[in-house]
């Protein structure tokens, strides 16, 4: 098998772990109304014929492995449109992450799903008794599908093109396949569907990243392996697999190769269906960018206020979901068009009381008529002002960047700085927001006087007493907990707020990459390091742009923006890899005397 390239690089892999069982012959045998695939499941409400293992071919040959959960009684008089799930962690619940191994299941109960769904997919229990064939792929490479696996890009796109066009030569297909999932599943899509398959009818990307390198694995030029670390060590199958960290390593700067990771959502065609939150970590701006860039009207966005996955199995989103489906899928034409407002969006309040959600809009929040872009200036007492503090005397204040244990720290230096900010009235801060910040280093013995500065910008609310509040992203009723104390600590289950990356050696130039940059969000280029190393004491002005959200702020209430070296959120998923940081030492702001810090927001 010749070398897999993108470009003219080529791509390394590594083994996977393989399966625990023995490959499996392709049968089908029918799930009987009332069937439950564990004693804890959903039972099935209807028959379902169930195709496991069935081969489709890739135009390269490589045969890759579906179950296909369709109505019984699909024949030529009577097709079903198929809903197409295309994930790397093992179709229809074989692999090892799932709801199960999420603390408190991100209050989704087991007895909500029959177990038959993929990771992150829709389930044949539900949508087959709707009237349509659910179709779990393990892409190529994964399991028993053959090849080596594919990281998102170009070339998983194409693999989905094809099977998109083989389920849709089915004699029990209608002829319209559509694409749902969220995450992984999600990204896939932007991929699929900007490879315009003839028989994709409609799409449905639940928070998936727009970006793999500047959203994912190097956001704002600081690497964050830690999650697709992870993510790599799950995965099984009997071949190789692409392997993305050992790509970092040789490729730190963007290419042809993290080019290929970009989302193209404006070649995407057919109506689609987005759902975004704010309170992941992982997918946030990139799934209000690639909604943004799909260049035509058939498309709707909601923002939900709870979690993902919770979010995806809920009855709201499941009701609402079949209509857009009926809707494309089986062209009933049922008022989707005239009665589904283009944005419905959320807003956080925080400190036990739910989100208000469903707000109707035309646009992305923070792009409406009345949002309102405003600056508040760092002052050396840690407050935030209207006013500059930059003709005033210099002053600095100091932060550890923790990991360095070659420098003598005072017993003062804490690893968050924290500026606050009591808003005089009610405002909603809506949208991504940006903090430029004087800084320097005090660098380590081993570092030879210069090293990098890596930035992390967390933006927080407290209430008036100065205490932090949080979101708890699920019901407690959901997560089965009578208080926000028992609910452990990771991201799907508590949301902070939102952050931003910056390593110094990236801030320039700032100019943005306009391929990729909207009205609302800017990225860097990162073609290139575009400074030297910081030198002792030399202060650099960052500029971090930290990720959407919209938290609603009483008279009274305290802004909160945090400033470290290190990643303030929750874990995304436990057993997530401690990686310390990667630049280690002293870090100086410097406020006064020509230099200014200033956060700059959007109000609605």
């Amino acid at each position: 098998m010749p070398p897999f390239q993108v470009g003219n690089t080529r791509v390394a892999d590594c083994p996977m772990r393989p399966p625990s069982r023995p490959v499996r012959d392709p049968s089908t045998m029918v799930l009987a109304a009332g069937h439950k695939k564990e004693d804890s499941s959903r039972a099935l409400p209807v028959d379902v014929l169930f195709e496991r293992d069935h081969v489709v071919a890739l135009r390269d040959g490589t045969r890759v492995r579906v179950d296909i959960f369709r109505p019984t009684d699909s024949s030529p008089r009577q097709k079903a449109p198929a809903i197409l799930m295309w994930g790397p962690y093992g179709k229809s619940g074989e692999g090892a992450l799932n709801l199960a191994a999420i603390p408190l299941r991100a209050g989704v109960a087991a007895s909500s799903l029959s177990g038959y769904e993929g990771f992150e997919g829709l389930d044949p229990a539900e949508w087959v008794a709707r009237g349509y064939a659910i179709v779990n792929v393990d892409p190529r490479g994964i399991n028993d599908s053959e090849g080596n696996m594919r990281w998102w890009g170009t070339a998983e796109g194409k693999d989905g093109h094809d099977v998109v066009e083989e389920i849709a030569k089915k004699e029990w297909c209608n002829g319209k396949v559509g694409l749902a999932g969220n995450s992984w599943l999600a990204i896939a899509q932007w991929f699929i569907a900007a490879e315009r398959p003839p028989h994709l009818a409609a799409i449905a990307p639940f928070e998936g990243q727009g970006d793999g390198f500047r959203e994912g694995i190097s956001r704002g030029g600081v690497e964050l392996r830690a999650f697709p670390t992870l993510i790599g060590h799950i995965l099984t199958g009997r071949q190789r697999r692409e392997d993305a960290i050992a790509m970092l390593n040789e490729y730190p700067f963007m290419n042809d190769y993290w080019d290929d990771k970009k989302a193209r959502a404006d070649k995407i065609k057919v109506p689609t269906y987005a759902v975004a939150s704010y309170s992941t970590g992982l997918h946030s701006v990139g799934t209000f960018s690639c909604w943004d860039d799909i260049p035509h009207e058939e498309k709707w966005l909601v923002v939900h206020g709870t979690q993902e996955w919770y979010d995806l199995y809920s009855t709201e989103r499941t009701e609402d979901l079949a209509v857009f489906f009926e809707r494309y899928l089986k062209d009933v034409r049922n008022g989707w068009e005239k009665r589904t407002p283009r944005v419905r969006s959320s807003i956080y309040f925080m400190g036990g009381k739910e989100a208000q959600t469903n707000i109707p809009l035309e646009k992305i929040p923070w792009c409406v008529p009345e949002a309102k872009t405003q600056s508040l200036f760092l002052l050396p007492d840690c407050g935030m002002a209207s006013e500059t503090y930059a003709s005033s005397p210099a002053t600095t204040m100091s932060f550890r960047n923790v990991g360095a244990p070659d420098i003598s720290f005072a017993t003062d230096l804490n690893h968050i700085l924290t500026f606050r900010y009591t808003f005089p009235e009610a405002a909603t801060l809506m949208g991504p927001s940006k903090l430029t910040i004087p800084v320097s280093v005090l660098s380590s013995p081993s570092h030879q006087g210069q090293q990098d500065i890596d930035i992390c910008v967390q933006v927080r609310k407290a209430d008036a007493s100065g205490k932090l509040l949080e979101q708890i992203n699920q019901p407690l009723s959901s997560l089965g907990v009578s208080s926000p104390d028992e609910v452990p600590t990771f991201n799907p289950l508590k949301y902070y707020g939102p952050q931003g990356w910056l390593r110094a050696s990236r801030r320039k130039p700032l100019e943005p990459d306009t391929s990729r940059s909207s009205t609302w969000w800017k990225v860097l280029d990162q073609r290139k390091e575009s400074e030297a190393p910081v030198s002792k004491d030399e202060v650099v002005d960052m500029e971090i742009y930290v990720w959407p959200t919209a938290i609603k702020f009483d008279k009274g209430e305290i802004l909160v923006v945090n400033v470290s070296g290190k990643d303030m959120a929750a874990p995304e998923l436990p057993g997530l890899p401690d990686i310390p940081p990667q630049n280690p030492g002293v870090y100086t702001v410097h406020l006064g005397g020509g230099k200014e810090g200033r956060f700059e927001f959007t109000t609605v």
